[in-house]
């Protein structure tokens, strides 16, 4: 609180359902908790906005004003991770390197075990994360691993913003001001 920190979702984002998404589809509920399904097949622009949407009590501006009033803070804002943080994230587990055994498909958030660092899951191989890092003016910068490849923690590739897969996803960061 005193120098205006940032604190990082302990999980990928993810839908209130424990059934995996097999397609985009619209309305969903951001959540930021263990064994949910990911919210997967999101583009760039639609997870910014899920990450920072201002009206109504869903998303991770929910998240944000209710981790605010449970800590007396007077006001918590949410975005997608910036590439500065997912290092700092990266320095702070110690273990950006980890990677975790292919799977076929993603699995419910925080369901394998091997992927935490620090109380923090899915780094290493759920779904690849959306950020606000821009790459080459048309591409967006994507981090961490996903099911089908063991790329490590720290890794950075990039795509189209309108790219939508079931191992992409985001992590919504809340900043304390």
């Amino acid at each position: 609180l005193k120098y205006g920190g940032f604190y990082i979702g302990r999980y990928e984002a993810g839908i209130n359902s424990t059934t995996l998404r097999t397609k985009v589809t619209t309305a969903q509920t951001v959540v930021c908790k263990k064994g949910v399904a990911p919210y997967n097949y999101v583009p760039w622009g639609k997870a910014m906005n899920d990450a920072s949407e201002v009206e109504g009590k869903s998303g991770a501006v929910y998240l944000a004003k209710n981790f605010a009033s449970q800590h007396n803070y007077t006001s918590v804002t949410s975005t997608l991770t910036y590439g500065c943080q997912w290092d700092a994230m990266c320095r702070y587990i110690g273990d950006s390197q980890r990677t975790t055994p292919e799977k076929d498909a993603p699995e419910l958030t925080g369901s394998v075990s091997t992927d935490v660092s620090k109380n923090i899951y899915d780094l290493a191989g759920n779904c690849v994360e959306w950020t606000m890092e821009v790459y080459n003016t048309n591409n967006r910068v994507i981090r961490g691993g996903n099911s089908y490849i063991a790329y490590p923690v720290s890794i950075r590739n990039s795509n189209i913003p309108t790219s939508v897969f079931d191992n992409y996803s985001f992590r919504p960061t809340l900043y304390i001001k």
